[in-house]
């Protein structure tokens, strides 16, 4: 009996030791982690209404493209979180947009909304209003997703004017479904009217990230650094195990934009992809319009229309077979005369601007140069151009 209790006490201690180690290296590795500011760069949860939308309350870094610290307000935006009644003497300005519009890459008061909202502040037009500008823009968000979310969270807030910022080659295509396999509502063609389809909500995927597990498993991660490796190692299996975008000719773009990016689509189901676009700007201008706002148009360029460098844009021009790169900007600004919608024209004044600097408007050190999101240069001239269209077209009485 002495030697099975000796046994048993000695295997209790070795037990005693293995955890005690354990919790050691769980507790280093915690504080290392919070030490070097890792995590695993999700900043979105599961959204019944529009998918998935940015985490109310989140303040963490982002490093993989450029670097800035994300705050996202209670409210679920960046930016300050104004209140929802707006005050007298106020011009309120909503903005709905992808990633480009939330502009991850950089700090709040370099977005373009942020610098927005200073240019306008000596807008004569404007009148002695006081300008507010909020953000409402969401990575990865299809221009269905923006006009719901105008019809779910931004008009609670009364906007005066909606700038929705169309980004035509990833627009053109995350309108369907399916688009890049996410979890999304899209909009059906039915006897030509807009049907919205939520399919999404009874997938199996959705189910599993709206459960009690995952909920709490979320909970948990705001506590605990080292849950986020996890994740993090997650994200990059996939990504080694997903299918591996076209390889670009030698003298062609850095990076292949869709049909009906540069020139007319060629492929039916192009067409159709275009004609959904249009359809759902018209449909968010309507919807605001009975709201009493106003809607500008914007056209977020693809970065090889305004690259510095006139030899590279001569190279994409060639590879398409185009004389130039504006077809996307071209058919916008059609539709916005079409149903006299005030129209920002970024990729002529952007171009002109790379131009005459010779700088990327484009690209981070950390990630590709002249490609991916804005700058920060580019965040100021996009918030001066959609100024100048706003303080010309724009009047408060």
């Amino acid at each position: 009996m002495a030697a099975v209790s000796s046994r048993g006490s000695a295997l209790r201690k070795r037990l005693l030791a293995l955890g005690l180690s354990t919790v050691s290296v769980l507790v280093l590795a915690e504080v290392a982690l919070r030490l070097i500011g890792f995590n695993d760069q999700v900043f979105t949860r599961p959204d019944p209404l529009l998918g998935y939308s940015l985490i109310p309350g989140l303040t963490q870094r982002q490093y993989l493209e450029g670097e800035a610290l994300i705050e996202i307000n209670e409210y679920g935006f960046r930016g300050r979180p104004y209140s929802k009644t707006k005050g007298p003497g106020v011009f309120r300005i909503a903005i709905l947009g992808d990633s480009l519009t939330e502009g991850r890459q950089v700090g709040e008061h370099e977005t373009y909304s942020a610098n927005l909202e200073r240019e306008l502040a000596g807008c004569e037009a404007l009148g002695r209003a006081a300008v507010e500008v909020l953000n409402f823009g969401v990575a990865g968000y299809s221009t269905a997703q923006e006009l719901l979310t105008y019809r779910h969270r931004a008009r609670q807030w009364s906007p005066d004017l909606v700038v929705l910022m169309v980004y035509a080659p990833n627009d053109i295509e995350d309108n369907t479904i399916g688009a890049r396999k996410r979890y999304q509502p899209y909009f059906d063609f039915n006897d030509g009217e807009l049907v919205l389809n939520t399919d999404f909500l009874s997938s199996p995927s959705f189910r599993r990230r709206t459960s009690s597990l995952a909920r709490a498993y979320d909970r948990a991660k705001r506590a605990f650094r080292i849950l986020h490796l996890a994740g993090a190692g997650l994200r990059v299996y996939r990504n080694l195990t997903a299918p591996k975008p076209l390889e670009p000719a030698e003298d062609g773009p850095m990076f292949i934009d869709p049909d009906g990016t540069f020139a007319a689509p060629t492929e039916e189901a192009a067409i159709l992809r275009w004609e959904l676009l249009e359809r759902l700007v018209v449909e968010l201008d309507r919807e605001a319009g009975a709201d009493g706002a106003v809607v500008v148009l914007a056209n977020a360029p693809s970065p090889h229309a305004v690259h510095p460098d006139a030899g590279y844009r001569q190279q994409v021009k060639d590879f398409y077979g185009v004389d130039n790169l504006d077809y996307s900007e071209e058919r916008l600004h059609a539709l916005a005369d079409l149903h006299a919608v005030p129209f920002v024209p970024l990729g002529e004044t952007m171009r002109g601007v790379a131009d005459r600097t010779g700088e990327c408007l484009s690209g981070y050190d950390n990630a590709v140069p002249c490609y991916g999101h804005w700058n920060q240069l580019g965040h100021r001239v996009v918030a001066a151009e959609i100024a100048r269209v706003v303080c010309s077209t724009v009047a408060v009485d």
